[in-house]
């Protein structure tokens, strides 16, 4: 009894047990299928199409991250343990170690604030959808301590410690890891009121996620099968058993295979081999090694059952193979000792012990090393019982064997790399500061969290992904683009699988369906081609595991499960073994009850859902996997479907289901277990057979094949064309929301429908998204053959109501780079939107910032968005051709890169035409072939007009009756049926359902087409449109659901008459938006041919396509050029001219195809390549005139070469050689005696020979055929050949006597074969002469006698003759005056080498083998002469390169002694010429200065250069290296020893009676100290040639001497100049004049160099040097030498500006003239906000990056704006009393002109602030000092002669303010205007208003070049002893003028007064009458003579 449509009940068990058993036909058929229908809805409800993709991600979120992290453990970092870096401090060591890894949710920053960012903005902004990952990352820095200890107590004398120095643990940013769209870290995934998802968040109401947004595009992970790990692996070829790990050293196989080692290679048994560890071990020792006693244990542990002779001979064998490599295995610890050997002598050893290393790597999920061995043993019996054929191979094609990775295995695997390789550079990094005494920076600054960022972004954006097990290596098809054509495009997309194996060639089984894809994989959905069985799709209810984290071990124990014991004596006889994920945890007695009880248990949710367990009766074991990536699949139990009861009105949830019992997820091994039923119907006819049920059959299918109506009924290749290709090019709608997409191009349906039809897998999705059509009348007939083949014809009319029309939005993207990007190009480069008069395009719609008006109608050829740059240039995007459309948005923003960016879509309306494509759901792909009007189409009874009329022939070609079908019951279902009188509610209840495998039978649709008033066939009566009347046949007309694809005829049209061509082949692009021309092949050719259109074919593949004309000669047929030449009456005249033929009489024109002219002229340009290819392989071969008796084979090799070609040239005369062989038959017996005499008589030979008999059987034959054209030739070329052969048989004079039937040669052969004859016959013409003037020759005087070779004359004499030069003729004058020793050799070495007197060769013949060899003997001699003239370019190149470096040097010594010796002239200086900044004459013209070479040279110049040639310099000027410098240091002191040692045994000898031991005396020796004194002293007498070649490799004596007297002398002082120093320097520069620098550092008696003299002079006090003010000549100067010279070679830029320093140009540059500084003045808020941003990043040192983040700011202004405004360090608060009395006790201990110590008074204020602080307490001392400055530094430039005592005291200036002074500070007060602010304020000070702002350094410290080169620091002088205080000076000026007292001396008198004043005014009036060469008044401090500067 069938029971009523109701929902399923929720009733718990215990009700059921209560109610008691219900049988399933009780439950009924309907009732079943209605459970199965709600069961797959719930489960589509819960868990989703893409759930696995989700789930992983999640999972891998949650707990993978974190487990990836602590999967790297604790890392070491080591010091570099460089000597040179650390020689005081202990060796500093560090770990570092990940914690806790935290992930924020996805956001990002507009205008200071921290957004949430969607997924829509990331696609809309082109920017990444990530969140940011910190860990929390623990450093621990410390030392090794070797500390003693009590042997006695703990065995060791000296134990390491760690001495901690410091411990930090603190969360850093590791990097951004993408978001998958609705996974937990979504922000889309918000819960709403009612618990429902959040879908207001700008996404696709229908979008699943599961995919990622990689800068704006959307990518999706697709699964790839790889091969499991968790089990053993067996495999046939070779035999071999493995146990597969991820980790490599975890890896582990047995091996069985032939015995190599053994003697008998006949008998040599298999063996057993382990590989372990990269080593090779014998099993057996391996055995002994893991604790096994004896054999017999041993083979118990194997435990083979069976009688295999091969088997136990292998065993024996394997014993054999172990006592051979290691006889003593069996006793003690011999076993594990030679398995320590093998693994330390591998290429890597591990750093562990043999012990840890067999705990750890070798199956280290068991414990004990006895299961280890127990473990062993079973890997071997497996790999037996596979060899004896009792067990199977393991398939690699299925499913068992594999996992799916998803996208959290995927971005584990990448994720790894990229930490691995941050830690690296971490390493790296640290070491380099662990070696130093510095502290270790923050963690922060060593690890780089861009490195994950942007490697994870690479990786999706290329889709190359890390491989699985090669790290090096990287595999392609793991990412792909996210299709969006329709809904279910994007659902194909993320259900899709992938194989990793190669596409190209066979792949074995992989591509065919395998029984394991049954229910999980889609045996119809893949794609055709090469991917076809690769790529895969999962189907509807396939659920992918994920790991199952909770232990299952103790609940198995609690099952029955026995524990594995740690011995190998106990026998498990009976006991089946229990494996867990490939590990062996327990055996079980009771496999069935044990097995059974875990179903239990995991039916009632004890266990977990997911667990899959397996019971091998075969193998007797017991298998469970609970790892990820097995594929699942739900099915009903039957033994629990009694449990369903339909008494409440609650709906079952898919969890519940399982949690009863009803359903459960079953794997593939467990479902080799199960007896399922196909359907319910199956089920009912025998329940007690079965043991679980499907859901439904069209659930085995995918997605895209289960909503296929009636697919069972069509063929499976047009499913698969439904399911691949039409699915997803049909057009629908790709989103909700397409106002927040801007893709490239996406279609949208005006109208889409859903089909009338239902399929289950549709109604349970609850997704009409999945269909995208219209539902369209379509009749079958023929109308007007316009629907022939595929074509179809369209009501016009239905076409205008709106039938399939479509909307297709293209954009088009542009981006320019930001005016604030790092990466600033110049201005004029810098490319903007906006709106320019474009050359490309018109600009009729785009607005003034360069993008198109909403609405604008756009057209082929117009400017879409305008971008230009300042200088003009055009750079606008264009709408190519066929391109068009209506504006339908504009979008303007910025992506991750700083980048702007615009996208303009346009929008144009798609209605059907001419070409488009369309199709149905069964694969009936159709062309629109004709519009036709409605009025013309056939109409039936009543008035229904057909929308699309197809061909029937469509039908049985494609055998797809399921349109039919699909037509017929969708007729029925359009139309009512009315219920008649006394029928049931089953009368007009329709049939709906169309599911595969479940469709309603024909008979239903035919009876529900009859209740509808139709016929039962669904034929209707038509009548013809055209004439009215009616149709004979019956036409089937039904409703049908049609797609319309992408694919349209505007989209692909192609036509063109003339266009673009391609530069080369000039024949047309390729491109159809360039105008390009279509492909047109060979058969399409045909076609033409076929039709007789020649002549449009020769339109359109010459006329239009690539026409050209080429002359050629008729006479010679050769290619004339077109060229200018001479006529006769002596005018030019340009035309085509042979210039074989000499003549333009016969050429004319032809037209050929450009492809054929390129053709020629390649052929014409690679001719004389071949020649001169062979000419080169000729010339490398050796000379026959060498001189060796070692060369003559080489030179019988190369004369048989001559004569292979002779005889290959001569074969086409095709002559039998058996009457030449009689001939020549003893020539080699009587003429090969010797040693390479004659020509031997091998197969070489015998083929030279071959080629003159056959020249003779052509020229016998020749006499015969003189009526026929010989060898197939023409006519006209057969005399001119038969008269070539009788010249070459008059030459050689060879008898006719036989002829024999020519040789088969094709053609070609033929035609070669005459040509070198041809060629032949012209080299032998040219001895014509000589053999008429052999007589001649003969008698010559001077000359060797000649005569002709006979059989009665000896080779000799031939030769004598042959070796003369006069034997070539023309050739007297070019080889003439080759040497005979070069040219030629003597007869009796060579006289072998020529055919022996008896020979037929005739004389012409040996003539042009000698002259082969004179040839090549002058090539040879010309190759030599070559070689030497190469010799000598290189040599001068050689001599070139080393005068450069002189002259290098030269400069390099001007740069440095120039300014030194400027003040006088010196020839000797003058030498040495610099670059000079001067005006070429080139560059007068346009007014621009070149930097060039001067000045011209002196008289002096000469006698240098002859100096230099007898004396050159050694120009060798690398730097010296830590260790020279010691070796240097350590071979002097040595040197010292030596002589002291000498010097000492002879005082001792010189004694009389002295009995002091010469050991005693080279002790003290030893022991003695060597002094830098006592160096200095011996310094006359050391052996410096000695020395450097002693100690220092590499170094002359003379760089030595100066290496150590310049720099590395310990007595040189190398500190910093006093200013007593300098004083003294300038009185002694005056005093001796700037030649004799050694005499003025003799003279300063402070131990300093001459070199230190001259630099210190030079750099800081010559006043040539220290110009006071820059001019704009000077910058323009420094501009262009910057240019030149870069920003790093200072001293280089310095020589091009006289009188300046390289530090002076480097801080005019830098400060003042770099391009980047663009902003002078006030910070704004933006600039400080960077600021601080930039410092935060990259620390307070880095300022190079800093000011690349402040657009306009060079780095010393940010680093002046942070160190004195910005640090937080800093205090702004108010000054206090103390403070100011400090400030003042500061300035009169250290004056004003070092800030920087006043501010260590002052903490934490900054000396900045100090002197603001100072100014704006004692305004009236600011210009006092400052006029004094200036004073003396016009004093300085202007006098240079003026020493340090012509300078004038001047008398105290008070530090407390005057009155005027305090009444106008008590004034701004009571005003309320700015009373006491801090100096940090620039305004702060009154005073100085109107004084120009100046800048100086930071808080380093004074700079005195600064000062003097841009007046812009200002310091001053503190009080002294005498109450007077100095003016202001710049801080080496100040220190440079000191006196030994403390007092202010004068030295001079002021000209108009003889008092001073203390005014400002007074001092003004001084300065003011002042007078030349008149000594000024000015203040000198005399304090610190002793201060550093």
């Amino acid at each position: 009894m069938l029971m009523a449509e109701m929902d399923i009940d929720e009733m718990d068990i215990r009700e059921i047990e209560d109610a008691g058993e219900i049988s399933l036909s009780e439950l009924g058929e309907h009732f079943l299928q209605n459970f199965c229908k709600k069961a797959a809805t719930s489960f589509f409800d819960e868990y989703g199409l893409i759930s696995h993709q989700l789930n992983s991600y999640n999972f891998f979120i949650e707990h993978g991250l974190q487990h990836l992290f602590q999967s790297f453990g604790e890392m070491l970092v080591e010091p570099s343990f460089d000597a040179t870096k650390n020689k005081e401090h202990d060796w500093r060591y560090a770990t570092v170690k990940f914690g806790e890894v935290t992930i924020e949710k996805p956001s990002f920053y507009s205008d200071d604030k921290e957004l949430e960012l969607l997924p829509w903005h990331a696609r809309l902004q082109n920017m990444t959808y990530s969140a940011r990952m910190t860990v929390n990352v623990e450093v621990e820095v410390f030392v090794q301590k070797v500390v003693k200890r009590d042997k006695f107590k703990t065995g060791q004398d000296e134990t390491v410690e760690k001495q901690i120095l410091h411990k930090r643990s603190q969360g850093i940013p590791i990097g951004r890891i993408p978001v998958m769209v609705k996974s937990v870290l979504c922000n889309t995934v918000g819960k709403g009121k009612n618990g429902e998802e959040d879908h207001n968040k700008g996404d696709c109401a229908f979008d699943q996620g599961g995919y990622f947004v990689i800068k704006g595009a959307e990518k999706v992970f697709i699964a790839q099968e790889q091969m499991c790990t968790k089990r053993l692996w067996i495999s046939k070829s070779p035999w071999t058993v493995s146990y597969r790990s991820e980790t490599k050293r975890n890896r582990f196989i047995v091996r069985l295979g032939e015995n190599q080692k053994a003697e008998d290679y006949k008998r040599r048994e298999k063996v057993l081999t382990v590989y372990f560890l990269s080593t090779e071990i014998p099993v057996w020792i391996l055995f002994f090694a893991l604790g096994v006693s004896s054999d017999k244990e041993a083979f118990d542990l194997i435990a083979f059952d069976g009688d295999d002779a091969s088997i136990t001979n292998s065993l024996i064998a394997s014993i054999h193979e172990a006592d051979a490599v290691c006889e003593a295995f069996r006793y003690g610890t011999n076993a594990l000792a030679f398995v320590e050997k093998q693994i330390k002598s591998t290429q890597f050893p591990p750093d562990e012990s043999v012990e840890d290393c067999l705990r750890l790597y070798l199956f280290p999920s068991l414990k004990g090393l006895k299961q280890k061995a127990r473990f062993l043993g079973y890997m071997v019996k497996c790999l037996f019982s596979a060899f004896a054929g009792k067990r199977k191979c393991e398939n690699r094609d299925s499913f068992r064997n594999k996992r799916i990775e998803l996208a959290g295995e995927l971005l584990e695997r990448e994720i790894r790399v990229h930490l691995a390789h941050a830690r690296r550079s971490m390493t790296k990094a640290m070491q380099r500061h662990l070696t130093g005494d510095g502290d270790l920076k923050p963690i922060e600054h060593y690890l780089d969290a861009s490195i994950i960022t942007n490697g994870l972004s690479r990786a999706f954006s290329t889709g190359a992904w890390s491989h699985p097990f090669r790290k090096m290596e990287r595999v392609s098809g793991v990412v792909a683009n996210l299709g969006r054509a329709n809904p279910l495009q994007t659902l194909i997309d993320l259900r899709r699988t992938r194989q990793q194996v190669l596409y190209t060639g066979k792949v074995g089984d992989a591509r065919y369906p395998h029984p394991s894809h049954w229910g999980r994989v889609c045996f119809l959905s893949t794609p055709d081609g090469e991917n076809c069985g690769l790529v895969k799709n999962m189907s509807l209810l396939g659920l992918v595991s994920t790991q199952i984290l909770e232990p299952v071990v103790e609940n198995l124990f609690a099952c029955g499960m026995e524990e594995l014991v740690d011995d190998t004596i106990t026998s498990l006889c009976g006991k089946q073994k229990v494996l867990v994920n490939g590990d062996w945890v327990g055996v079980c007695s009771d496999p069935e009850s044990f097995v059974a009880e875990l179903r239990s248990r995991r039916r009632q949710r004890e266990l977990p859902r997911q667990m899959e367990i397996k019971r091998d009766k075969d193998d007797n074991e017991v298998r469970i996997f609970t790892d990820a990536g097995r594929l699942l699949r739900p099915l009903l139990v039957v033994e629990n479907l009694h449990k369903l009861k339909q008494e409440k009105p609650a709906q079952y949830s898919f969890d519940h289901l399982l949690d009863q019992g009803i359903l459960e997820l079953v794997g593939i091994e467990e479902e080799e277990d199960c007896n399922a039923a196909w359907g319910i119907k199956q089920l009912l006819e025998e329940p007690e057979n079965y043991t679980h049920c499907e859901l439904d059959m069209s659930f085995l299918l995918g997605v895209s094949c289960a909503i296929v109506p009636f697919a069972n009924h069509d063929h499976g290749r047009r499913v698969l064309y439904q399911s691949q290709k039409h699915c997803q090019q049909a057009i629908g709608f790709s989103s909700t929301h397409p106002d927040t997409r801007c893709d490239t191009l996406s279609q949208q349906l005006f109208y889409p429908q859903k089909p009338l039809f239902k399929t289950l897998a549709s109604e349970c999705l609850q997704k009409e998204v999945l269909f995208n059509g219209q539902n369209a009348i379509v009749a079958v007939n023929v109308h007007l053959g316009y629907n022939q083949e595929d074509s179809i014809v369209m009501n016009k009319a239905s076409m205008e109501r709106g039938m399939f029309r479509s909307e297709q939005i293209r954009s088009y993207k542009a981006d320019v780079d930001s005016r604030d990007s790092e990466k600033r190009k110049k201005m004029d480069e810098l490319v903007q939107f906006g709106k320019t008069h474009s050359r490309i395009g018109r600009v009729d719609s785009l607005d003034d910032d360069g993008f198109p008006f909403i609405g604008a109608n756009m057209h082929s050829g117009d400017i879409v968005i305008g971008r230009c740059t300042e200088s003009g240039a055009d750079h606008s995007v264009k709408l190519k051709h066929t391109e068009r459309g209506i504006v339908q948005k504009v979008v303007l923003s910025s992506n991750d890169d700083g980048k702007n960016f615009a996208v303009v879509s346009l929008r144009q309306v798609r209605s059907p035409c001419l070409g488009d494509k369309f199709s149905s759901m069964h694969g009936q792909k159709g062309v629109l072939g004709y519009i036709e009007e409605q009025e013309n189409f056939p109409f039936t009874m009543q008035g229904i007009v057909p929308d699309i009329v197809i061909n029937p022939h469509a039908f049985p070609s494609r055998q797809t009756p399921g349109q039919l079908l699909e037509a017929a019951l969708s007729k029925g279902i359009a139309c009512p049926i009315l219920k008649k009188k006394g029928s049931s509610d089953a009368y007009t209840k329709l049939t709906r359902h169309a599911t595969p495998f479940s469709t309603p039978s024909v008979s239903e649709i035919t009876d529900q087409l009859h209740r509808a008033g139709f016929s039962r066939w669904g034929n209707e009566r038509v009548y013809n449109g055209r004439t009215g009347e009616m149709m004979r046949s019956l036409i089937f007309m039904g409703p049908t659901f049609y797609q319309r694809l992408i694919h349209m005829s505007e989209d692909k049209v192609k036509f063109r008459n003339t266009g673009p061509v391609h530069p080369l082949t000039r024949q047309p692009v390729a491109d159809r938006k360039r105008f390009g021309g279509i492909k047109f092949g060979e058969m399409e050719r045909d076609c033409l041919i076929a039709h007789g259109a020649s002549a449009n074919l020769h339109e359109r593949l010459f006329t239009l396509s690539d026409s050209s004309q080429m002359h050629i000669c008729r006479n010679c047929q050769n290619v004339a050029n077109v060229i200018e030449r001479a006529a006769s009456s002596g005018r030019k005249i340009r035309g085509p001219y042979c210039r074989v033929c000499e003549s333009p009489d016969h050429v004319v024109r032809a037209c050929v195809p450009y492809g054929a002219k390129l053709l020629f002229k390649f052929d014409q340009f690679l001719s004389p390549i071949a020649v001169f290819l062979l000419s080169c392989n000729a010339m490398n071969r050796e000379s026959l005139y060498e001189s060796d008796d070692d060369d003559d084979d080489e030179e019988e090799d190369d004369i048989g070469e001559d004569l292979e070609d002779l005889r290959l040239a001569c074969i086409a005369s095709e002559a039998n050689s058996d009457d030449v062989i009689a001939k020549t038959g003893s020539v080699g017996a009587d003429g090969g005696g010797g040693d390479g005499g004659g020509i031997p008589s091998d197969s070489e030979n015998e083929d030279d020979f071959e080629m003159l008999r056959s020249i003779k059987s052509q020229l016998a034959s020749s006499s015969e055929l003189r009526d026929d054209p010989p060898l197939g030739l023409s006519d006209s070329e057969s005399e001119d050949d038969l008269e070539m052969l009788r010249s070459i048989k008059s030459q050689l004079s060879l008898s006719m006597d036989a002829c024999v039937p020519p040789m088969s040669l094709s053609d070609d052969e033929e035609d070669d074969a005459l040509e070198t004859l041809r060629a032949i016959r012209r080299r032998y013409s040219a001895y014509a002469k000589f053999d008429a003037d052999d007589n001649l020759m003969n008698d010559s005087p001077g000359k060797k006698k000649q005569v002709h070779a006979s059989d009665n004359e000896p080779s000799s004499e031939i030769l004598s003759r042959s070796n003369t030069c006069e034997s070539l003729p023309d050739h007297g004058k070019s080889v003439g005056a080759v040497p005979d020793s070069e040219a030629g050799h003597s007869v009796d070495e060579h006289s072998s080498l020529l055919p022996p007197a008896s020979s037929s060769f005739p004389e012409s013949a040996r003539a042009f083998v000698d002259a082969i060899r004179k040839n090549r003997s002058y090539q040879k001699f010309l190759r030599k002469k070559l070689t030497d003239i190469e010799a000598m370019i290189a040599r001068n190149e050689k001599h070139a390169k080393n005068v450069k470096i002189v002259q290098d040097f030269q400069a390099s010594c001007k740069r440095i002694t120039k300014q030194a010796l400027s003040q006088r002239k010196d020839l000797r200086v003058e030498l040495i010429s610099a670059r000079k900044y001067r005006t070429s004459d080139s560059s007068e013209g346009n007014g621009k200065k070149l930097l060039t070479m001067g000045p011209p040279e002196n008289a002096s110049v000469a006698n240098y250069r002859m100096m230099l040639g007898k004396h050159p310099v050694l120009v060798d000027r690398r730097n010296w290296s830590p260790e020279e410098n010691d070796n240097l240091a350590k071979g002097l002191k040595q040197q010292v020893q030596e002589t002291l040692l000498n010097e000492a045994i002879e005082r001792s000898s010189d004694l009389e009676g002295s009995s002091r031991d010469i050991g005693t005396i080279n002790e003290s020796i030893k022991n003695l100290e060597i002094t830098p004194e006592m160096i200095r002293q011996f310094l006359p007498n050391v052996n410096w040639d000695q020395l450097a070649s002693t100690y220092i490799k590499d170094r002359s004596a003379a760089e030595c001497e100066a290496r150590w007297m310049s720099s590395e002398d310990p007595l040189i002082n190398h500190g910093p100049w006093t200013a007593g120093e300098d004083s003294n320097l300038r009185i002694l520069v005056q005093e001796k004049s700037l030649r004799d620098w050694l005499d003025i550092a003799l003279s300063l008696g402070t131990n300093r160099t001459p070199f230190q003299c001259l630099a210190r002079y030079q750099r800081s006090l010559n006043p040539d040097i220290l110009k006071k003010e820059w001019t704009s000549e000077e910058d323009e100067q420094l501009r262009a030498a910057v240019d030149l010279y870069g920003e790093k070679d200072w001293q280089s830029v310095a020589n091009a500006l006289e009188g300046r320093t390289g530090t002076q140009c480097s801080n005019r540059w830098k400060k003042t003239l770099h391009p980047s500084r663009q902003k002078v003045g006030k910070w704004n808020a933006e600039e400080n906000k960077r600021l601080t941003v930039a410092v935060t990043l990259f620390g307070a040192k880095n300022w190079h990056k800093i000011a690349q983040f402040v657009p306009g700011r060079t780095q010393v202004q940010c680093r002046e704006r942070w160190t004195n405004s910005l640090d937080p360090k800093l205090v702004h608060g108010k000054w206090t009393k103390e403070e100011d009395a400090k400030l003042r006790e500061a300035i009169t201990e250290h004056g004003y002109n070092c800030w920087a110590k006043v501010a260590l008074h002052l903490p934490p204020r900054t000396d900045n602030q100090c002197r603001r602080r100072w100014m704006h307490l004692y305004p009236h001392q600011v210009p006092i000092v400052k006029e004094a400055l200036r004073l003396r530094k016009e004093a300085i430039v202007e006098r240079p002669a003026l020493a340090t005592g012509d300078f004038l005291a001047r008398p105290d200036i008070s530090l407390e303010a005057e009155p005027s002074i305090v009444a106008q500070k008590k004034k701004r007060k009571a005003r309320g205007k700015k009373s006491d602010v801090g100096c940090e304020n620039e305004e702060s000070c009154a005073a100085i208003e109107r004084q120009p702002k100046r800048r100086r350094k930071g808080s380093e410290g004074c700079s005195g070049d600064v000062c003097r080169q841009e007046n812009e620091s200002v310091c001053e002088n503190g009080e002294n002893d005498g109450g007077g205080v100095g003016v202001l000076e710049g801080c080496k000026e100040n220190q440079d003028n000191v006196k030994e007292k403390p007092r202010l001396e004068s030295v001079a008198e002021t000209s108009n007064s003889s008092t001073v004043a203390t005014n400002c005014s007074q001092v003004k009036v001084g300065i003011k009458k002042l007078k030349p060469r008149r000594k000024v008044s000015a203040l000198v401090h005399t304090e610190k003579q002793d201060a550093p500067i």
